[in-house]
């Protein structure tokens, strides 16, 4: 409990928020499907500066991939 409040408190501080999730760690059906790709990146929340709302990109969600020293990150298309 004490830990997902200060997550929470963290990511309301926070002026960007961003989540990576690796696909090694989940079910195998989301790893079949992605097979070439190495996880998801999320993007939770986006800077407001001096304005009300924020510029939002086409997409919040993307995959990325890990080879060597690249890390290569593209828009999630199904």
């Amino acid at each position: 409990y004490l830990k997902t409040t200060l997550f929470k408190n963290i990511e309301y501080l926070s002026d960007i928020v961003c989540l990576f999730e690796s696909f090694s760690d989940s079910e195998s059906e989301i790893s079949d499907i992605f097979k070439e790709y190495t996880g998801q990146f999320f993007i939770k929340k986006l800077p407001r500066l001096n304005s009300l709302t924020c510029v939002l990109p086409e997409t919040l969600n993307y995959v990325y991939t890990i080879k060597r020293k690249k890390f290569h990150l593209e828009i999630l298309r199904l």
